[in-house]
């Protein structure tokens, strides 16, 4: 069931499955007459989404902002591809594990990753500007939630599922708000000063962009100044949010704006793309946009 010249399969609705199931049963009595795809138990499966259409700059961009940002509970980077590929490249992969769950989530420039693992040509061109989002399960998810069922059910079950698992993980993975826009330093600056000029809340949060700026690898302590206060028992929207975007300021200089991680990983039908990279933007341009 692959499309063909893409290595991308060509399932769209549960039919589809049903059939692919089907002629994978097929392929296991040919090899193993005896044996059936229930005789087999699931210890991985992989949840895939492709988004299109993103220049690699971009790419880059939201990795290395994913990088930077405090994980979630239990939640850990996976240094293993980092310490085992040759000529690694932070910029081009973002992996993290929840080993208590059994899942893996990652991020990925599809096209770089086909180069490297020598793809033909075609296959290469057609993975240009993709981004790879992928979920996925080990044998401990697996038996947590399908011990009850059967090989082929248990298939059908995170199909139907798919989207719940991943809305579910990725929910946990940040420890701190994901629905916020991500703007340039100068851009942020500018829209604090708007927001509060001359004030004491100008000069902490301005503060906090040029700590941001200075020492990204200390992100935890800087996202817990802006979203939590002295008094903790009490919940206070964080001026940032009150605004509309992130305090941490986009890495790459020629950027100005990209949408929230949110409307990028689980809002495909938005083509956010298209307003993500302004060079310079004018004034005019940037009271154009709604942050969310």
């Amino acid at each position: 069931m692959i499309d063909s010249e893409t290595y991308s399969n060509k399932i769209k609705d549960y039919n589809d499955l049903s059939a692919a199931i089907d002629n994978l049963n097929i392929m296991i009595s040919n090899m193993f007459p005896s044996l059936i795809l229930n005789d087999f138990k699931l210890v991985r499966l992989d949840i895939t989404r492709d988004i299109r259409l993103i220049p690699e700059p971009i790419i880059h961009e939201y990795i290395l902002l994913m990088r930077t940002m405090t994980l979630g509970y239990e939640s850990k980077h996976n240094i293993e591809p980092e310490e085992n590929t040759e000529d690694f490249r932070i910029e081009d992969s973002f992996n993290v594990i929840n080993n208590s769950q059994g899942v893996e989530f990652v991020v990925y420039n599809k096209h770089r990753a086909a180069v490297n693992q020598e793809y033909p040509k075609r296959i290469r061109k057609y993975y240009k500007n993709t981004m790879r989002v992928e979920i996925r399960l080990n044998k401990r998810y697996i038996r947590k939630h399908t011990s009850y069922l059967d090989t082929d059910e248990a298939i059908f079950y995170f199909y139907n599922n798919r989207e719940t698992i991943f809305k579910d993980f990725y929910s946990g993975i940040f420890k701190y708000p994901t629905d916020l826009c991500f703007i340039s330093s100068d851009w942020q600056e500018r829209f604090i000063h708007r927001a509060y000029p001359d004030s004491a809340k100008e000069q902490k949060m301005t503060k906090i962009i040029l700590s941001i700026i200075s020492d990204r690898k200390n992100m935890d302590r800087y996202s817990y100044e802006t979203y939590h206060t002295k008094k903790s028992k009490i919940k206070k929207l964080s001026p940032f949010s009150k605004l509309g975007f992130s305090p941490i300021p986009l890495i790459n200089e020629k950027i100005s704006f990209l949408s929230s991680l949110d409307t990028v990983l689980l809002s495909l039908g938005q083509k956010f793309y298209q307003a993500v990279l302004i060079d310079t933007p004018s004034a005019a341009k940037l009271e154009s946009v709604k942050f969310p």
